[in-house]
């Protein structure tokens, strides 16, 4: 539940999701079954399940036609500098609130990072998690930093630097679905609010599972557009605004409420999940701007007028 302080509040729920690897399984903190004398914790081929089939009509071109159309962070390979700095200020905007602060500190102290350790994030933008990654790690150790932009790649670096990182943070441009990895490289993997903003991006978490070592962690973070909590007096505009911000402002929207089913379906056992919810009570704040893109997006997918945008934002910038 979000409590009203001042003119708005604003929240959105996330899920962490982590896990000890233990060969082919990623979620659970303690991971408890057994089947095979030579390697207990894997599961027998037989049990694992499939790939799903993407072919014609399936699920990936499904969710492809209906869904993230308007997301302009599934487009970020070809932006220019100019878009890349705009992006960038959002992500360190975001990055700064107290809320994220405090999440962060909380699922990486979750995901048990030590020193010495090499990590990997996959879609690190600017590096906000990265950086805090490559201070859990120390000198010692690495934080690599995967992203299919080249321009946020240059922004990352010139943070780190500017951060005192730069000896320990690693950046590579790449698709996280086909990690340009080997097997079991590293000892802890993780996505940032990223995977659903990859179109298919649900192929990731094979990928995640896969690079890193047996006996390492994957953890993944991610974002429920559709729990956006405004607080307003006119629920059903909101509602409209708001599902068209899931729906169209994200590639899969829906993907935080489906991840511990598709770690299970990756062969995991005893999924872990923590939520978390940020509260917006400033005006000039990071999810108080978001209610601006939300109704941009709203108008942008043919759901509201550019009459009701403006009375929605009159009406909460009043509430």
């Amino acid at each position: 539940m979000c409590r009203r302080y001042h003119k708005v509040s604003l929240g959105i729920p996330v899920l962490w999701v982590f896990v000890h690897v233990l060969r082919f399984q990623s979620v659970g903190e303690n991971v408890r079954w057994a089947h095979d004398t030579a390697n207990p914790w894997r599961l027998p081929p037989s049990t694992l399940p499939a790939q799903p089939t993407l072919g014609a009509g399936g699920t990936a071109e499904i969710m492809a036609e209906q869904y993230g159309r308007l997301d302009q962070w599934s487009k970020t390979a070809a932006i220019d500098v100019a878009k890349a700095r705009e992006m960038a200020a959002m992500l360190e905007h975001r990055g700064r609130n107290a809320d994220e602060v405090a999440a962060r500190n909380a699922y990486l102290t979750l995901l048990g990072m030590r020193p010495g350790e090499r990590v990997l994030e996959v879609g690190c933008g600017t590096g906000v998690v990265l950086r805090d990654l490559a201070r859990r790690v120390g000198p010692n150790g690495s934080a690599l930093g995967l992203d299919p932009s080249p321009a946020l790649l240059a922004i990352a670096r010139e943070l780190a630097d500017k951060a005192g990182l730069g000896q320990s943070i690693e950046l590579r441009e790449g698709d996280a679905r086909v990690l340009p990895f080997g097997a079991a490289e590293f000892d802890a993997a993780l996505a940032v609010t990223t995977l659903a903003h990859i179109p298919d991006g649900r192929r990731a978490i094979r990928e995640l599972v896969r690079v890193v070592r047996p006996g390492g962690r994957v953890g993944i973070f991610e974002r429920d557009p559709d729990s956006y909590i405004v607080a307003h007096p006119d629920r059903a505009l909101t509602r409209r605004i708001v599902a068209a911000r899931s729906d169209h402002g994200s590639a899969d929207g829906w993907l935080a409420r489906a991840l511990p089913r598709l770690m299970a379906a990756a062969g995991l056992r005893d999924v872990q999940v923590r939520a978390f919810t940020s509260i917006e009570t400033d005006p000039a704040g990071f999810y108080s701007s978001l209610a601006d893109r939300s109704a941009d997006t709203a108008i942008g997918a043919g759901v509201i007028s550019e009459e009701e945008r403006r009375q929605w934002l009159e009406a909460l910038a009043t509430e």
